[in-house]
């Protein structure tokens, strides 16, 4: 997209409501017509994807319309990087709540335990509260706070919280950043799936209180990660979302809200060639999905304003 020019809106011209037919055909025509923007938005994302030289995984669902979903490869497991931070997220304020504790009980943070990529814990040994351990582990995907979380709460609690709410693909084996670990044959993993199951758990479960799930979706909100899911939308798109990234993997999902509109989405991209141009493409790749699942919401706000009732 080319700077300094705007994405013109989708051409409604011809689809005057005087030349359309009415009755019962006209709701054959405008049932057909919506099935088949629906085939091409489809056809178009798998395109996309397949073309990926790498592995490209993607689910895409509108939570008013249960036929308009799109899913590639979206139960397979593959190793998390830091979007199994907002399940950690889950697993902290549930045992919280559980045993009456409050958000802004504070953590001790040695030095010892601040992490080399930490932004906003490398001015020393802190007591942050639980509220900003989360905070920045899910809007800066600080590692320093995830470890923080995990060790507090470790491996066995997490791993058998995850169970329990039906998170089939998720596991966490190792700390972040403990590449140690990876070499041994641990590692961190989730699933697209299991991913959307978390964000539905917040957007419309009874899980966590009504507070606790504001706050974590609003955090969400706030992630500073642009550069995929949002890279080509400029319209006022509310998305509640969590990145990560290794030298092979590119992962963005979460729910967006657009007007009325409410779906989720998410692209996982992995195995492929390390290296600037590879994850770049990924990048440009999940950017690209997210704008046609908006411009197929537009075109379809488009036709019903002219008269097409999709």
């Amino acid at each position: 997209m080319e700077e300094g020019k705007r994405r013109e809106a989708p051409d409604c011209g011809r689809l005057s409501p005087r030349t359309l037919p009415f009755g019962k055909e006209r709701m054959k025509n405008d049932l057909s017509q919506k099935e088949s923007d629906k085939e091409q938005l489809f056809r178009d994302m798998e395109k996309d994807l397949s073309a990926f030289a790498g592995k490209a995984s993607c689910l895409f669902r509108d939570y008013e319309d249960p036929d308009l979903t799109f899913r590639r490869m979206s139960q397979e497991k593959t190793v998390s990087a830091s979007t199994i931070k907002l399940a950690f997220a889950i697993a902290i304020v549930k045992e919280l709540e559980d045993c009456g504790r409050s958000l802004e009980e504070r953590v001790e943070l040695p030095e010892e335990l601040i992490l080399e990529d930490s932004e906003v814990f490398e001015y020393g040994a802190s007591s942050p509260s639980f509220r900003e351990l989360i905070f920045w582990m899910l809007v800066n995907s600080d590692n320093t706070a995830s470890n923080a979380i995990v060790r507090f709460l470790g491996f066995e609690k997490l791993n058998a919280f995850f169970a329990s709410i039906g998170l089939t693909e998720t596991k966490t084996e190792r700390m972040m950043l403990d590449f140690d670990a990876v070499r041994e044959g641990k590692n961190n993993y989730t699933s697209l799936e299991d991913f959307a199951r978390c964000m539905e758990l917040l957007y419309s479960g009874s899980m966590l209180t009504q507070e606790h799930r504001d706050f974590l979706l609003e955090t969400l909100s706030q992630n500073r990660d642009h550069l995929m899911l949002q890279r080509y939308l400029y319209e006022p798109v509310k998305v509640m979302h969590k990145s990560g990234e290794l030298d092979d993997i590119r992962h963005d999902a979460g729910i967006f809200v657009y007007g009325d509109r409410r779906w989720f989405l998410g692209v996982f991209c992995s195995d492929f060639s390390p290296g600037m141009a590879c994850s770049k493409e990924a990048e440009r790749l999940t950017g690209r999905i997210a704008r046609k699942v908006l411009d197929y919401y537009e075109l379809c706000d488009c036709k019903a304003e002219k008269g097409l009732s999709l």
